[in-house]
């Protein structure tokens, strides 16, 4: 079991950001050489800037989970609008 504080780990920029001008901030909570051998790589904590966008990416080897807390979010997929989440439409897209 790992124990851990949100308070006590840095906000540092995702790694597919600009370093020098972020737009999401993680927390990384667990890394690959914490967790079981599988699927799992990773356990981040993130915040995305109001009005902010992060940088088209992809992963060949893992799929990323969104939890929305608060505030609104768009997800694009190769430029088409899969996810929209927040005052206007609550919605979520089939896995491919």
């Amino acid at each position: 079991m790992k124990i851990f504080r949100l308070k006590d780990l840095d906000w540092i920029p995702a790694s597919h950001e600009s370093q020098q001008s972020p737009s999401v901030w993680k927390k990384v909570l667990l890394q690959k050489a914490d967790l079981l051998e599988g699927r799992v790589q990773m356990v981040n904590w993130c915040r995305m800037e109001a009005e902010k966008a992060f940088r088209a990416h992809y992963h060949e080897d893992m799929e990323e989970i969104f939890i929305i807390l608060k505030g609104q979010a768009k997800i694009l997929v190769d430029g088409e609008e899969r996810l929209k989440w927040g005052k206007e439409k609550r919605s979520s897209f089939p896995r491919e």
